[in-house]
């Protein structure tokens, strides 16, 4: 029997994926093709410094779950989308598109989680 899944609970995954999404994040300079990494220094230390970021980031909400977490993840996430014309590297397309893809899923994933925690009393 099919089960349905409460998204209305903060779980486990959702670390894990953001974490996931960090990761690829570090990794997709040296992965798309057209890129030299040694001329192109800033899209490496953007990446490496946001994906290190969020993937911190999820550790951290694994560990300690804090609003203040799902607000940062949102940031950046609009940062991991919106960097491509910030730091001029739309001709590269396909890491564009990658980077596109992933802050928006890290602004959907911070989204729901900040929804997941809307009535959760936080203590200090």
């Amino acid at each position: 029997m099919a089960t349905t899944m409460d998204l209305s609970t903060h779980r486990a995954w959702e670390d894990y994926l953001s974490i996931l999404l960090g990761l690829l994040m570090i990794v997709s300079p040296f992965m798309s093709t057209g890129i030299n990494t040694s001329t192109e220094p800033t899209i490496v230390l953007n990446a490496v410094v946001v994906g290190g970021l969020v993937c911190i980031v999820g550790l951290l909400e694994l560990a300690w779950l804090d609003r203040w977490e799902e607000w940062l993840g949102l940031a950046l996430g609009a940062w991991m989308a919106y960097a491509p014309w910030a730091l001029g590297y739309t001709q590269h397309s396909g890491l564009t598109l990658t980077h596109v893809v992933l802050g928006g899923l890290m602004i959907i994933l911070s989204l729901l989680e900040i929804w997941q925690d809307r009535n959760r009393a936080f203590t200090s």
